[in-house]
C-alpha cells in the first residue's frame, strides 16, 4: 500500500491500526516478523558489550561489587548500575555452575499445585527475596506452599537458616535466658554474615539486651511523649518560635 501511494494516515484507516504500528513496521525487515505482526527479533541487554569481560573477572575470584569498580575504571564514560551488573553475574554463574546463589531470587518454569506449568511473560516464574524473608521471619502466606517445597529440595540454606531464626524466636518468646546464651555461642562463627553482625550488635549492648528478656519496663510512654511533642511541632512548622512551642506544649499537659 505504500509503494502504491497511500501515506500512513489511509494505511491505519483501511488496515485498522493506529498510525504508530504502521510506522513500525514500516520499519522492519518482513522477514523478521511472524504471522502476528510481531518481530522475531533477539532482545539485546545494555550489559552484552561488556559480558566477556565481567566472565573473566569472575573466574579470577572478583565479587560483583569488585567487578562494578572495575568496570567504572575501564570504562569511565560508561554508567553501570549495580543490580544490572549483580544480575549478569548471577545470569553467568547460573550458565556456569547450574545454579544461582542464595542472595538471588531463583527463578525457574514452576508446576503448580494441581500440576499444571505456569509461566510468566519472560517464560520464568520468581520469587522475591523481601517474601521470602517475610516467610522466614514472621511465617507469612506470602509465597505459595509449592515455592516453599522447591527451594527446600534445591537451596538447602533456606532450611538452616529457618531453623537459626525459630531457635532465636522461640527461645526469646519464653524468655529463656540460657538458651538465648547457648544459641549465640552456637551461631557465632555461622556462615551467614546477617546472623554474624546481628549476634554482634547483641553482644555490644548485652545489658541492655538481656534486661528487655528479664524486666516488663520499656520505653514506650518516654516515646509516646516524644512523638506528641513531635507532632505538635510539624503543625506549627515555619509559623513561630520555642517560646510558642514551649507555651503550647506546657498548655497540653496543665
Amino acid at each position: 500500500m505504500k509503494r502504491d501511494g497511500y501515506d500512513n494516515h489511509q494505511i491505519a484507516g483501511t488496515v485498522g491500526v493506529s498510525e504508530c504500528t504502521v510506522r513500525r513496521l514500516l520499519r522492519v525487515d518482513p522477514a523478521c516478523l511472524c504471522v502476528d505482526g510481531t518481530q522475531t527479533r533477539k532482545s539485546r541487554s545494555t550489559m552484552d558489550p561488556y559480558r566477556k569481560e565481567v566472565h573473566e573477572l569472575l573466574d579470577k575470584g572478583f565479587k560483583p561489587s569488585q567487578i562494578l569498580r572495575k568496570l567504572q575504571t575501564m570504562h569511565p564514560d560508561r554508567i553501570f548500575k549495580r543490580t544490572t551488573v549483580n544480575d549478569l553475574c548471577c545470569d553467568i554463574r547460573e550458565e556456569s555452575t547450574g545454579h544461582r546463589s542464595m542472595a538471588a531470587p531463583y527463578k525457574y518454569a514452576g508446576q503448580a499445585a494441581n500440576g499444571t506449568q505456569f509461566q510468566s511473560r519472560n517464560g520464568v516464574h520468581k520469587v522475591k527475596r523481601r517474601d521470602l524473608a517475610s516467610v522466614i521471619w514472621s511465617g507469612s502466606d506470602k509465597v505459595p506452599a509449592w515455592d516453599i517445597v522447591y527451594i527446600e529440595q534445591h537451596f538447602p540454606a533456606y532450611t538452616e537458616i529457618l531453623s537459626i531464626i525459630t531457635e532465636f524466636r522461640s527461645a526469646y518468646a519464653e524468655k529463656n535466658i540460657e538458651s538465648i546464651s547457648t544459641w549465640i555461642v552456637k551461631n557465632t562463627e555461622c556462615r551467614f554474615p546477617s546472623i554474624r553482625s546481628f549476634i554482634k550488635g547483641m553482644r555490644a549492648d548485652e545489658d541492655a539486651f538481656f534486661n528487655s528478656i528479664k524486666f516488663q519496663y520499656n520505653n514506650g510512654l518516654l516515646e509516646g511523649c516524644v512523638n506528641k511533642l513531635k507532632t505538635i511541632k510539624r503543625s506549627m512548622f515555619g509559623r513561630a518560635r520555642y517560646a510558642l512551642l514551649r507555651a503550647k506544649m506546657l498548655l497540653a499537659y496543665h
